[in-house]
């Protein structure tokens, strides 16, 4: 059995194999992304089909950090240049919470983080110009997992089928 360390670096700590004493403990860059859970009145949530590396992908509007961004900055600056709306980020809802590589550096891990979100003021969402982002509403309650393109977008759709009966009566929309 590996022998444990317990590290501790003024507010952090990692628990796990000892690193070998030759050097430092090897960390996984990380590609952080931010997306929105849209759920409208009826029931639905907003999906998206977005082009990617010469297909599509079916995923929830958001996408990638920018540096200096944090996480409610990225989200709100995706669903404006997406969508044209501004949102409001009502709350958390999940969080990756296992290893999935990176599309384009499979060196790297991908951490999304999704928040349930609404509109400030509704408006009609825009055709893509260049035709490289279509945006659809999904019944929620019907939300199959292989609808979505992206292994974290399919365990939030199960989560978030699993909660419908709890999302819709708390009026998250």
């Amino acid at each position: 059995m590996a022998a444990h360390k317990l590290a501790a670096s003024a507010r952090y700590f990692y628990i796990g194999p000892a690193p070998p004493a030759s050097g430092p403990m090897q960390v996984t860059p990380v590609n952080l992304r931010a997306y929105g859970i849209w759920l409208g009145e009826d029931g639905r949530v907003l999906l998206c089909r977005e082009r990617f590396r010469g297909g599509w992908v079916v995923k929830f509007p958001g996408g990638g950090l920018e540096p200096g961004e944090g996480l409610a900055g990225c989200l709100q600056r995706e669903f404006l240049e997406e969508t044209g709306l501004e949102i409001e980020i009502i709350r958390h809802y999940y969080t990756t919470d296992f290893f999935v590589p990176d599309l384009t550096d499979p060196s790297r891990a991908v951490v999304s983080v999704y928040f349930l979100v609404k509109p400030v003021a509704y408006a009609a969402l825009p055709a893509a110009a260049d035709g490289a982002l279509e945006f659809f509403w999904a019944p929620l309650e019907g939300l199959e997992p292989g609808a979505l393109s992206l292994p974290i977008d399919k365990e939030v759709a199960r989560r978030l089928r699993a909660d419908f009966t709890l999302l819709v009566p708390e009026g998250i929309f």
